[in-house]
């Protein structure tokens, strides 16, 4: 009996080495899954941050309304001003007028154009001058 038992406990240390042996495996692989989990986790976290940046950016380009204003009143005093002085004819101020509304046609969809009479401040003023 003496033999069973030594052959039973060799048995009992050989898969107690292997159950030790599997665990550190287990334990090492559940780490490693744990790094590549997190480097997922970052990568979507990237990805989805790029994603909403890219958006905010594309929307407010292309659609986010925006107002901006010209000083029509300054514009119009200056043709009458080179009118006075002889510096253009009446026929070069109906042209400017002409190309001034083609100018204000012109603009982006996502502007919309009011007089700098109604503004105080903060807003972009255009210079659709020459």
């Amino acid at each position: 009996m003496d033999s069973n038992d030594n052959i039973e406990e060799d048995i009992q240390e050989s898969t107690g080495e292997k159950d030790a042996t599997q665990t550190e495996n287990i334990v090492k692989a559940e780490k490693s899954a744990g790094k590549i989990g997190l480097m997922r986790w970052v990568m979507i976290a990237l990805l989805m941050f790029m994603s909403s940046t890219a958006s905010i950016m594309i929307y407010d380009r292309y659609y986010a309304q925006k107002l901006v204003a010209f000083d029509l009143q300054e514009y119009l005093t200056k043709q009458r001003m080179a009118l006075q002085n002889n510096q253009m004819t009446e026929k070069q101020i109906g042209e400017n007028l002409d190309v001034l509304k083609a100018k204000l046609d012109n603009m982006p969809k996502n502007q919309a154009v009011i007089t700098a009479d109604v503004v105080l401040r903060n807003i972009q003023l255009l210079n659709l001058e020459k």
